[in-house]
């Protein structure tokens, strides 16, 4: 089984071929990382896996979706991101359509107010942070 380190670095080099347009190849490199965290998910008995990836990476959304994961929010760091989610233990919350429909636009809403496109907080939140913190 390969560590989640090692498993971070493939994913970063997958995300590298994709921004290179090369997607067959970057498309391999995801499916053996999915099957080794499958594999570990198992090994440690997980309820789930969560993955996030950019708004603009249309090529790794639609392989998150084909391979099993379910949008179910939003997340806001160095760029906007989905954060997506494969259930192996049922039932769960994120069973239920409705709860995953308000989470994103939750998550969309505290994404969109907290942070910038570029990754940076929004004035505000700086200000707030300065003050209290």
């Amino acid at each position: 089984l390969l560590d989640s380190q090692n498993i971070a670095a493939q994913t970063n080099y997958a995300d590298t071929l994709i921004l290179q347009g090369k997607y067959d190849l970057a498309e391999q490199y995801l499916s053996n990382i999915i099957n080794e965290e499958m594999k570990l998910c198992e090994a440690y008995d997980c309820e789930y896996m969560i993955a996030n990836t950019s708004i603009k990476s249309k090529e790794s959304i639609k392989w998150h979706l084909k391979n099993g994961y379910k949008i179910v929010g939003y997340q806001g760091a160095s760029v906007y991101t989905y954060l997506f989610r494969m259930q192996f233990k049922h039932p769960s919350k994120y069973d239920n359509d409705i709860y995953i429909f308000f989470n994103k636009i939750f998550s969309y809403i505290y994404m969109i107010l907290v942070w910038n496109p570029n990754g940076y907080n929004r004035l505000w939140v700086k200000i707030i942070k300065r003050i209290f913190f």
